[in-house]
C-alpha cells in the first residue's frame, strides 16, 4: 500500500506540474473567408496561412522568454504587443520576430494588468503595489507614436480595459471601486479634464478585489450598458449597468469561472461555472439548446463573431437571421490545423533559428501535432479536458491561463499524465482485490 501511494503521489507531482492541455486561447480578427485569423494557444501564436492552415509562428519560449499567450493584443491586423517573461514585445509585420519594447517609461511585465487595442493605438494599465501603497499607470503605444504614459494615479489601482467605439473604459477596484472614461482618440497625455471617474455602487458591502469588464454597448438614451464580473467574498459575480455605472444589478455567482457575456441573438449570454446564464432582462430571442452540456473555455467575440474554446478546438457560434430558426454550433479551427515550425521567429543567428525549431518540434509533439520525427499526428496525447484552468476574474485575455509544455519543466515527459491515471486505476483495483 505504502509503496502503491507513493508511486502514485510522484507521478501526480510530475503531472499535475506540467502544465495545461494544449487549448486555443483566443481569436483577433477573422479573415475574408470566416476564418480566425490570428489564434492565441497555450503553446504560442498561430497565423492563418491563406489556405487551410495555420503557421505556428511564435513558441511559447524563445530565446529567454516565455511567452505566456494570455496577455496579448492585436491592433489592425499586423500590429501586436504580447507580455513576456522579460520585457514588452511588439511586431509590426503579423509575425516574429518580436523586437522588446526598450522605453525607460515602459512598465514591467508583471506589473501590466490589461491590454486593449483601438484603432491607431495599443492601451495599457499597469500598476504599483507595496503594501498599501497603490499607483496606476495607464499608457499607449504605436508605432508611430512609440509608448507613451497616458496619466498616472495616486493611490489607485485599475484592473481591466475596454472600448466603445470613440470611448475608453477602465475599472478598478481598489482603494474604492471606480469607472474611468475619456475619448480613445485623446492627445497623450491625457490631461485630468478629459477624464470622467465614476464612483461604483456595487451590490456588495464586502471588500472589491477585483473588476474585469467584458462588454459595453449602447443603451436607452444613449447611456453605456456595461457587464463586468467582480471579485468579492471568494467568488465572482456577473454585474449589468444600464445607465453608464452609476447603478448595477447582480446577474449571478461562479466559484471558478465566469466567461462572456458576449452579445447573442439580440441579447447577451455568459457561462458561469460550466452553465449558461443568459442575461434575464437581455435574454438571447433564439433557443441556447445548441449550446448546452458543452465544456467551456472560453466565451467570446472577435470581429462580430462568437466562439467558445473546447479541448483542442474552437467552436464557431453561427447566428440565424430569424431567431426562429435557431443558432447552429460549427468547428472553426483545430489544433491540427497547424502546419508550423516557421523559422522566422528567431532572434537571430543560426543557433536560434535550430532552437526555435527544437522548441516548436518539442511543444508540438507533446500536443500530439507531430511525432517524435516531426511527422503530422491527429493523436490526442493524453490530453484530458479536465487539464483547462478557468478564466480568473482578470479577463477572457486569461482565459485557459499558462503557457503550457514541457520547456516550463525539465526533464518530465507529457506521458506522465498517463502514469497518474494507470497508477490510480492499479491503486482502486488494488484495494478493492484486498476487501
Amino acid at each position: 500500500m505504502i509503496a502503491a501511494t507513493s508511486l502514485l503521489l510522484f507521478f501526480a507531482d510530475t503531472a499535475l506540474t506540467h502544465g495545461p492541455a494544449p487549448s486555443p486561447l483566443r481569436v483577433f480578427g477573422v479573415t475574408d473567408g470566416g476564418e480566425p485569423d490570428i489564434v492565441t494557444t497555450s503553446m504560442g501564436l498561430t497565423w492563418h496561412d491563406g489556405g487551410e492552415g495555420y503557421t505556428y509562428g511564435c513558441p511559447s519560449q524563445w530565446g529567454s522568454s516565455e511567452l505566456t499567450t494570455p496577455l496579448v493584443e492585436v491592433m489592425d491586423r499586423d500590429t501586436l504587443m504580447v507580455v513576456g517573461a522579460d520585457a514588452l514585445y511588439t511586431s509590426t509585420s503579423r509575425a516574429c520576430p518580436l523586437a522588446a519594447l526598450n522605453d525607460p517609461e515602459a512598465p514591467a511585465p508583471s506589473r501590466v494588468t490589461d491590454l486593449h487595442a483601438v484603432p491607431g493605438r495599443i492601451w495599457g494599465v499597469a500598476n504599483e503595489i507595496s503594501g498599501d501603497d497603490l499607483r496606476n499607470q495607464t499608457w499607449a503605444w504605436s508605432p508611430t507614436e512609440g509608448f507613451q504614459t497616458a496619466f498616472w494615479m495616486d493611490d489607485r489601482k485599475l484592473d481591466s480595459i475596454l472600448d466603445l467605439g470613440d470611448t475608453l473604459l477602465l475599472a478598478g477596484a481598489r482603494p474604492e471601486p471606480v469607472l474611468i472614461t475619456f475619448p480613445s482618440d485623446a492627445a497623450l497625455p491625457v490631461e485630468e479634464s478629459q477624464r470622467r471617474v465614476t464612483p461604483l455602487s456595487l451590490p456588495t458591502a464586502a471588500p472589491i478585489e477585483r473588476l474585469s469588464l467584458r462588454h459595453v454597448e449602447e443603451g436607452e438614451g444613449g447611456a453605456l450598458r456595461i457587464w463586468m464580473v467582480g471579485t468579492w467574498a471568494s467568488e465572482l459575480h456577473l454585474v449589468r449597468s444600464d445607465d453608464g455605472g452609476l447603478t448595477w444589478t447582480e446577474l449571478g455567482s461562479a466559484v471558478a469561472a465566469i466567461h462572456g457575456p458576449v452579445p447573442l441573438c439580440g441579447g447577451a449570454l455568459a457561462v458561469a461555472d460550466g452553465a449558461l446564464l443568459p442575461d434575464p432582462e437581455h435574454a438571447p430571442s433564439c433557443s441556447l439548446e445548441p449550446l448546452e452540456s458543452r465544456m467551456f473555455a472560453c466565451l467570446r467575440e472577435s470581429a462580430g463573431e462568437v466562439y467558445f474554446c473546447e479541448l483542442r478546438q474552437l467552436k464557431h457560434v453561427v447566428q440565424p437571421q430569424d431567431p426562429a430558426d435557431g443558432l447552429t454550433v460549427e468547428t472553426w479551427y483545430r489544433l491540427e490545423q497547424i502546419t508550423g515550425p516557421d523559422t522566422s521567429c528567431a532572434i537571430g543567428g543560426e543557433s536560434a533559428t535550430q532552437a526555435c525549431e527544437q522548441d516548436w518540434l518539442h511543444e508540438a509533439a507533446e500536443a500530439g501535432l507531430v511525432t517524435d520525427f516531426g511527422e503530422s499526428s491527429g493523436g490526442d496525447a493524453g490530453a484530458s479536458d479536465d487539464a483547462f484552468g478557468g478564466e480568473d476574474v482578470g479577463g477572457e485575455d486569461s482565459g485557459g491561463g499558462e503557457s503550457g509544455g514541457c520547456s516550463l519543466i525539465a526533464g518530465r515527459s507529457g506521458a506522465s499524465g498517463w502514469f497518474l491515471i494507470t497508477a490510480m486505476i492499479a491503486l482502486g483495483r488494488w484495494r478493492r482485490a484486498g476487501r
